[in-house]
């Protein structure tokens, strides 16, 4: 099941947000439309459907402060496939929160965020972030998640953290996390990969590296880059 993700939604001027197809289950976010392939169908909306009306989330949250003309509420800027069935789990950088939303356009469930539905709701899972892998174990569900760790206590560390849900039990905690090795923060983009064989590929875009790391935080290998790189995937 293919999805499109696109961030531009607007709260001072018309504007939809919507989870829908056909061809794909897309989210979309903002005034433009699917990739051609037929008419899209709302199925689930943060405008009409969320828990809240739109606010400005943070102080960084201004008119033109990312999208020209308005005022970005979500900045949703992951969507992952749910690997337990017809659903999606779409992280909205701006309310620190994950939301998983059913194909069906029921709202699950939220984790982090003002509105958050799974305990611990007054903790952070993770300070403005990007989600990037979802999977199954014998424990529950695992969500991996750059953390970018913004608006956070200083010194500003940013991390990969590896959270698990249990959703029958209204529960999430983290199991592991990465903290940058040299103490540093990532003001945006980030992303963090679990490789098949249970190491992580991790990106630090700003920092211009890109590293693997064993479970216990040992480095690989690490690649110094002459552009930022956002996102890396591992072929063996």
């Amino acid at each position: 099941m293919g999805a499109q993700l696109r961030t531009a939604d607007s709260i001072c001027g018309p504007s939809t947000s919507h989870l829908g197809g056909p061809p794909e289950l897309g989210m979309q976010e903002g005034g433009g439309s699917l990739p051609a392939g037929g008419a899209s169908a709302s199925v689930w909306s943060f405008f009409a459907d969320y828990v809240a009306e739109p606010w400005r989330a943070g102080s960084h949250v201004v008119p033109d402060g990312f999208v020209g003309s308005s005022v970005e509420w979500t900045h949703g800027n992951s969507l992952v496939a749910d690997p337990g069935g017809d659903a999606w789990w779409l992280l909205a950088r701006y309310l620190d929160a994950l939301g998983h939303v059913g194909a069906d356009g029921v709202r699950r469930a939220e984790l982090g965020g003002a509105h958050a539905t799974l305990s611990p709701t007054d903790v952070a899972p993770f300070l403005h972030g990007h989600l990037r892998n979802a999977w199954l174990d014998d424990d529950g569900l695992h969500l991996l998640v750059y953390d970018n760790a913004t608006h956070g206590p200083s010194p500003v560390v940013s991390r990969v953290v590896e959270l698990v849900v249990d959703e029958a039990a209204g529960r999430w905690r983290p199991v592991w996390s990465l903290p940058d090795p040299l103490g540093r923060a990532t003001g945006f983009l980030g992303d963090a990969r679990r490789l098949p064989r249970g190491n992580t590929l991790v990106t630090w875009p700003p920092h211009r590296e890109i590293v693997e790391n064993t479970p216990d935080g040992a480095e690989v290998w690490h690649l110094s880059t002459s552009v930022a790189v956002w996102r890396a995937t591992f072929t063996d």
